[in-house]
């Protein structure tokens, strides 16, 4: 089995989690799981933004959506949490939840299959 379909089974049972996620969502989602090992390195979600070249209010409305609540009396996918910096509230960042870590590792199993 090759790499790339290994990728496109990842991908699938994604969209099965969660068909509503835009493929921008999705990687917002990986560019925070892609540093969420590192404890001292949360990325800010204007990092999110230029890592993965978008404006940061579409990054914001992607993390939003992953988030706990995308807005209020919605729910989001509880995959990830945002969080302001208590010595400078302007700045956001954002780390996996339990759920999200469970996400990646099932892409992470699949893609080593």
């Amino acid at each position: 089995m090759t790499t790339l379909s290994g990728v496109v089974r990842g991908l699938s049972k994604i969209r099965e989690a969660a068909p509503e996620l835009p493929l921008g969502g999705l990687v917002a989602f990986l560019a925070v799981a892609g540093k969420d090992d590192k404890l001292e390195d949360k990325p800010m979600l204007k990092e999110v933004a230029a890592e993965i070249g978008i404006p940061y209010t579409s990054a914001l409305r992607h993390l939003l959506l992953l988030s706990m609540t995308k807005e209020p009396g919605v729910d989001g996918l509880g995959w990830i949490e945002t969080y302001t910096w208590p010595l400078d509230r302007r700045q956001k960042y954002a780390k996996l939840t339990p759920k999200g870590r469970e996400i990646v590792s099932d892409l992470m199993r699949t893609l080593s299959r």
